[in-house]
């Protein structure tokens, strides 16, 4: 009787583990697929900034000559 309780313990102590491993590796998983989201949006990010700043440098370089002959 005791050896049999036993073995049931250890089968559901197994059973446990099991799924506490796939747990962890779910976790993992999600983890890596936010990091990666995340990634891709900074990478967007960025590159709209650097569309804005060359943007607003193209306009500046227009406008600097507007208004030059108010000097005289």
């Amino acid at each position: 009787m005791a050896a049999r309780e036993r073995v049931q313990a250890a089968e559901r102590a197994e059973r446990d583990a099991d799924f506490a491993l796939q747990q962890a590796r779910n976790s993992v998983r999600d983890a890596r697929e936010h990091v990666r989201r995340l990634e891709l949006e900074a990478e967007a990010e960025a590159k709209a900034a650097k569309m804005k700043s060359a943007q607003a440098r193209d306009l500046n370089r227009r406008a600097k000559p507007l208004g030059r002959h108010d000097r005289f």
